[in-house]
């Protein structure tokens, strides 16, 4: 074999060894990215976020509701403020059942109080007499009451479980009525006011 031939014949080994080397990149560049989430399953996740954000949110404003009233239970001289409060922790331990069921179905359990909660609490355990019922009035049973309603109407329509727009749909009906009778509750007066009404 002549020089030429045999030097074609190396030329030609390193490159089909080169091309040997390159061929996994090549390979893995025009290898097709992988297929995008299709629609439906994006929006089944997103429905399922949404329903857990819904009971944590749902779970922590009940836990919360139920606390302050068994604090007030004990404190208040109110008539109205002590039926208020007795009507809420009751709401609570009638649905803390079911609540918990949804939760542990997602492996989720009872959220901490939030720093405003813990606050509210602790103020609600050395207030007195029209003080402390007003908090709670103002605090617990119109401001939380509120925020809980507009999340149980959002969950009715918007939750994709079955089981959680029936639970919410039970408690939207239990908070509006508690906040129509929370608009009607006024706290007791306090002892400098009765006070100054005998004297007038």
């Amino acid at each position: 074999m002549s020089r030429e031939l045999r030097d074609g014949a190396r030329r030609a080994g390193l490159l089909v060894a080169a091309a040997w080397c390159l061929a996994p990149g090549v390979r893995a560049q025009q290898r097709p990215p992988p297929a995008p989430d299709r629609p439906e399953a994006q929006r089944a996740r997103d429905a399922q976020r949404l329903d857990r954000a819904f009971l944590q949110s749902a779970a922590g404003h009940m836990r919360f509701q139920a606390q302050a009233a068994r604090v007030v239970l004990g404190r208040s001289t109110s008539l109205a403020v002590l039926d208020l409060a007795s009507d809420l922790a009751s709401r609570h331990d009638q649905a803390e059942p079911e609540l918990l069921r949804l939760l542990n179905a997602r492996g989720m359990a009872f959220p901490m109080f939030t720093n405003d909660q813990v606050k509210a609490l602790r103020d609600l355990k050395r207030l007195q007499g029209a003080r402390l019922d007003r908090l709670f009035l103002e605090e617990v049973a119109t401001r939380s009451a509120q925020a809980d309603l507009a999340m149980l109407e959002r969950a009715v329509t918007g939750a994709e479980d079955a089981q959680l727009r029936r639970f919410a749909q039970r408690q939207a009906e239990l908070m509006r009525e508690q906040l129509a009778r929370s608009a009607r509750t006024q706290p007791a007066p306090s002892a400098t006011g009765r006070a100054g009404q005998r004297s007038l």
